[in-house]
């Protein structure tokens, strides 16, 4: 009977969770991010069968004389999911234009739009983690649940502009999948390198471990070439493409507040300094890929979530480009991998995780600027 009674109640509190983080969220819908003129003017151009990738490569070749003035530089899922939302609203303002003065029509801005899949992916992540958690542990997945939703980026800047939702859930789709339906794995896993890159921290753990390692790739592959076919006209069409979503990344400078950067102007430690950027993002970018590899190889850790924490931390540790957002990425995995970690030792799982949102959160409110390369705190 106990027990019962106790299923309900982390059910009742499972619920209130959703609630509670979703009407949050709804609340934040009005708000814009400082990207939200660059996606736009790339969603229109995309719209009109133009390759808004041009713009981009032209951005960046100016960021000299304008550092802010980034163009798109994704990968085109983000095109399509928001040129599709992009239209609905354009279709909308066409049968029923808005009259703002007499407020009638059909008035409600594009970025309430662009909100709706964020707030998908957002509760698909804490659906996917109780679905991970809870057989595993009810408490520990109301705590996850809990941890995610109010993790601390979000509690300290009541914040909902960021993409960063998308990648993560299919990512997680991609990692839940793996072994028990490979296709879907390889194709969840390719959309979210669509969405953002940073998934492509996890590629070595994804071909180790599946199963069906053809499927994987094949699965992968074909996603892959259907979301690049409409940049795949021409030759140049083609390069412009790669330059814009890819290597444009190539040349960044330091960029928000790096872990190791801000060990080295607290303590004037120079020689963080003097070491060439492109060292540390060559060992951000794959030195994850060399140990998660080993492990996995070893089957030192044989946890899936476990595993894909190891090249989140060696990113996050040697990164010279670190925003407000990026620890958001790797946070369901943490809060699935480390309980696993610790499983005949949860107290520690629960230490671990208060510890890690108050690091978050301590590291956050001191953030006002990004660090320039001759900053000091």
């Amino acid at each position: 009977m106990r027990s019962i009674i106790a299923k309900y109640i982390y059910i009742v509190l499972a619920v209130l969770i959703f609630v509670v983080s979703i009407y949050s969220r709804i609340k934040l819908f009005p708000q814009e991010g400082s990207d939200l003129g660059t996606y736009e003017e790339a969603v229109s151009t995309f719209v009109e069968g133009k390759n808004p990738y041009i713009d981009t490569v032209k951005s960046f070749e100016q960021l000299d004389k304008n550092p802010g003035g980034k163009g798109f530089s994704y990968l085109p899922g983000l095109l399509y999911i928001n040129g599709f939302f992009y239209s609905i609203h354009l279709y909308l303002k066409t049968i029923n234009p808005c009259n703002e003065l007499l407020q009638t029509g059909f008035c409600t801005p594009l970025v309430y739009f662009w909100k709706i899949p964020i707030l998908f992916a957002d509760i698909g992540i804490g659906l996917l983690i109780l679905k991970i958690m809870w057989p595993k542990s009810k408490f520990a997945a109301i705590f996850a649940l809990a941890a995610w939703y109010f993790n601390a980026f979000f509690v300290l800047k009541r914040d909902f502009i960021s993409n960063d939702p998308l990648p993560t859930f299919f990512m997680l789709l991609g990692l839940y999948y793996l072994r028990k339906d490979d296709v879907i794995s390889g194709s969840a896993y390719a959309f979210s390198v669509a969405l953002k890159t940073f998934p492509i921290f996890l590629a070595p753990i994804f071909l180790i471990l599946a199963k069906d390692k053809i499927k994987l790739l094949v699965s992968a592959g074909i996603v892959g070439l259907a979301l690049s076919a409409p940049f795949m006209t021409s030759v140049n069409n083609f390069v412009t493409y790669m330059k814009g979503a890819v290597f444009v990344h190539g040349n960044r400078f330091m960029q928000g507040r790096p872990f190791l950067f801000y060990i080295s102007y607290r303590y004037s430690i120079e020689l963080v300094q003097i070491i060439p950027l492109k060292v540390y993002t060559y060992i951000a970018s794959f030195g994850g890929w060399i140990i998660a590899s080993l492990f996995a190889w070893r089957k030192w850790i044989t946890s899936r979530y476990t595993l894909s924490v190891i090249p989140f931390v060696i990113f996050y540790a040697f990164t010279p480009v670190l925003n407000r957002t990026y620890l958001l990425w790797a946070l369901p995995l943490f809060i699935i991998g480390i309980y696993e970690f610790f499983k005949n030792k949860s107290y520690i799982y629960y230490v671990f995780m208060c510890v890690y949102w108050y690091f978050y959160y301590w590291y956050l409110a001191q953030w006002e600027d990004g660090f320039h390369i001759h900053a000091r705190l």
